[in-house]
């Protein structure tokens, strides 16, 4: 039975539901108070608008969904990590390992360096500084993560949650320089926001851009979907969830590089406040192109909330502390009106990686409508 759904937002989550419902024979309105689709991975022909974002994933029913709307270009994101050694790969690989510790080591000797600098700890998942020197060490922590992550989340290494580096690869004893270990990755051939408007090109999708979210519009659909801040939803009647915030600056160079597409900035310098610096068109030759040519860095300003936004900021990564994490429960358990479904990042107070938000799109549609054969869908027709 068609029904008529109400999607709010047009990020990655926003516009996978939009895909999904329209296939399936249903009428979608998507609204979004931004003046763009696709959310914090936005881009122009020049760059990407809120920071560098690849695909990755090694999940088969997600690089299907997206190999339908684009080609992955198979682009290998490399990082470099400036530090008091020199510019190092980071993940941190056999080279790395042979630099920081001053020595040509084997993969078994790599192994015993690290163990020899663990300390042990009887609660090594407390918070970050307490996981890394459990598990990798104190000469590698100190290195490539506590003027990093301090930097970026405005507070002591020992106060941040283990679960924000727990995203990093493990070291690696190869030498194998690739950020991401999944089995597909790169950028979509002509970029984010052509792979987003062809996500929503059917006739049975409606886009409403510069349009904010009122609850009154919830009488109008069947469902709604709701992939905004779920405390927003909730009028803040508890408090304002925090996100650690970024903005960025432009230099442009001339006639100059810096050589490789991603560099953070692991340097214990409390004078400069750059996390990383991005070059596109190292990061996309194909899909990013500058007349001038630029460097973007970002810069943190630490923890900020939705309603005290200025324009100046990007909220980007929820902070998972037991605090936070324990008002967004409020929030999750609060009563609504049953035909919303709370979806995405900010609905969930939690940071997705782009593979996994559309695989957790995918399954809230099956959830709400039945498992669905897209595979066989896929492979009858040409869309």
């Amino acid at each position: 039975m068609k029904k008529k759904h109400l999607i709010v937002g047009a990020g990655v989550t926003g516009c996978t539901i939009a895909a999904c419902l329209s296939h399936r024979g249903h009428q979608v309105h998507v609204i979004d108070r931004a003046d763009k689709i696709g959310g914090l991975c936005a881009d122009t022909k020049e760059t990407q608008t809120f920071g560098p974002h690849i695909f990755h994933t090694s999940d088969e029913r997600v690089y299907r969904f997206i190999s339908e709307y684009t080609t992955i270009d198979g682009w290998k994101n490399r990082v470099l990590a400036s530090t008091s050694y020199g510019l190092l790969n980071f993940p941190v690989n056999l080279q790395t390992l042979s630099i920081v510790y001053g020595k040509r080591l084997t993969a078994n000797q790599a192994i015993k360096e690290m163990e020899s600098d663990r300390e042990a700890s009887a609660t090594p998942m407390e918070n970050a500084e307490s996981f890394l020197y459990t598990s990798i060490g104190r000469k590698l922590t100190d290195t490539f993560f506590r003027a990093y992550s301090e930097r970026q989340w405005k507070m002591p290494l020992n106060k941040i949650p283990s679960s924000v580096v727990q995203r990093i690869p493990s070291p690696r004893l190869n030498l194998e320089d690739g950020y991401f270990n999944d089995k597909y990755q790169g950028l979509p051939d002509r970029g984010f926001t052509d792979l987003f408007n062809r996500m929503l090109d059917d006739p049975d999708i409606e886009v409403s851009l510069n349009t904010p979210y009122e609850q009154s519009m919830n009488d109008d659909y069947d469902v709604v979907w709701y992939t905004g801040p779920i405390d927003q939803y909730h009028n803040f009647k508890h408090g304002a969830l925090p996100y650690n915030s970024v903005y960025w600056t432009r230099e442009y160079i001339v006639n100059d590089s810096q050589g490789n597409a991603v560099i953070n900035n692991c340097l214990n310098n409390p004078n400069d406040d750059v996390t990383r610096s991005i070059e596109y068109p190292l990061l996309g030759k194909n899909v990013y192109h500058q007349e001038k040519p630029f460097i973007i860095h970002e810069h943190s300003v630490g923890p900020k909330h939705f309603n005290d936004r200025d324009g100046k900021f990007t909220l980007a990564y929820p902070i998972a502390t037991e605090e936070n994490q324990n008002l967004y429960k409020k929030y999750k358990d609060e009563p609504t009106d049953p035909k919303v479904r709370f979806v995405g990042r900010l609905a969930n107070y939690a940071y997705y990686n782009m593979d996994v938000a559309i695989k957790k799109a995918l399954e809230a549609v099956d959830a709400a409508l039945g498992v669905w054969d897209d595979k066989a869908l896929y492979e009858q027709e040409e869309w």
